[in-house]
């Protein structure tokens, strides 16, 4: 049989100017903010944190969107999420970081998983992940020109907004380089890959410049060493 248990109630300054202990299980509400804390037998009231409060929001019938909020022991909230079915936000106002998929929002935003934006981002530079610490299995990419040769560069209008543009097309991509493309039936194209690609390909042409070059400066002194027999 479980242990019937006690709960107390009293505004933030009379809890903070008792600070029992509460006991272990026993329960302690805070009435200015409605939380609540639950007393370990050892702790105190004010270095206890406050457990989640759920605030509920029911868009549709089968659609309810739940709000928890986390506070330390000074009340203070650190954390807000909200959940529909699998995907979180996770707010932290003490840093003012937003978080998508994850729970640890080390940047203004931070997104684990596959971001997808329908028009124009606009921003003053783009670092992707690039440290040799996150890669294994690097490798040359071999024959670059032959590939690059099969990939088109192509003037398009979005059919969203007739607005133009030039590009790649990812089907055109996925034949040549499919390790590029993601997504089924709207496909995606990783162009850092291509970023890749394209200095290879300089780099083989400089090769054969420079070869051609070597001929060149050998057919005076080839002219020279028949004209002198």
């Amino acid at each position: 049989m479980a242990q019937q248990i006690q709960f107390r109630r009293g505004t933030a300054a009379e809890w903070a100017a008792a600070n029992p202990i509460l006991a272990q299980g026993e329960l302690g509400i805070n009435l200015d903010g409605n939380r609540l804390k639950i007393g370990t037998g050892l702790t105190s009231w004010n270095y206890l944190d406050y457990t989640a409060v759920f605030d509920v929001i029911v868009q549709s019938p089968t659609a309810p969107i739940v709000y928890p909020t986390f506070a330390n022991a000074s009340g203070t909230t650190s954390i807000g999420i909200a959940s529909t079915g699998s995907t979180s936000v996770v707010y932290i106002p003490s840093s003012g970081n937003l978080g998508i998929g994850t729970t640890n929002a080390t940047s203004k935003l931070t997104v684990a998983g596959n971001l997808l934006v329908t028009g124009i981002i606009t921003a003053t530079d783009f670092n992707s992940a690039s440290d040799i610490r996150l890669k294994e299995n690097i490798q040359k990419i071999d024959n670059p020109i032959d590939k690059i040769i099969k990939i088109d560069g192509v003037r398009f209008d979005w059919k969203s907004d007739n607005k133009p543009s030039m590009g790649v097309i990812a089907q055109n991509i996925e034949e040549v380089l499919p390790e590029l493309v993601s997504g089924g039936e709207s496909k995606t194209v990783n162009y850092n890959g291509i970023i890749g690609l394209l200095i290879e390909c300089v780099k083989t042409q400089q090769e054969q410049i420079d070869e051609l070059n070597r001929r060149l400066d050998e057919l005076p002194k080839k002219r020279t060493r028949k004209s002198s027999k």
